[in-house]
């Protein structure tokens, strides 16, 4: 399962490793990753599926006006040298008020995880 929707995932976003920006083929990039790290982990890691949980996580602080959109950015960045990956994505935060004007915010989310320990820390920042 993760090997099909990483497919589906990586030509959408720009990757990154070490620096250096990769436009090698999904099935490439995976067998790369598993000789690598031995482990489908990091495969998981760059879907949208693992994404998932901080989504609806940020919806349910969202107040029922609001709405959370997919915005252009969407970058995961592999250092094979801290053994970490960092994704940062972007999203609008979208809501109607009393007079049904539409306003945006930016938000963007940011999470870095330790390949080894499988640590993932976390944050969401707003930009106005």
């Amino acid at each position: 399962m993760n090997e099909v929707q990483f497919d589906k995932d990586i030509p959408r976003l720009n990757l990154i490793i070490n620096g250096e920006k990769c436009n090698e083929e999904p099935i490439n990039i995976r067998n790369f990753l598993m000789d690598k790290f031995k482990t489908d982990f990091p495969i998981y890691i760059m879907t949208q599926t693992f994404l998932s949980d901080f989504y609806i996580e940020k919806a349910k602080t969202l107040n029922s006006n609001e709405f959370l959109i997919n915005g252009k950015r969407y970058d995961i960045s592999l250092d094979l040298f801290d053994n970490t990956i960092t994704i940062t994505k972007d999203f609008d935060i979208t809501y109607i008020d009393e007079s049904d004007d539409y306003q945006i915010e930016n938000c963007i989310l940011v999470v870095v995880i330790d390949i080894k320990t499988k640590q993932v820390v976390y944050s969401w920042e707003t930009e106005f």
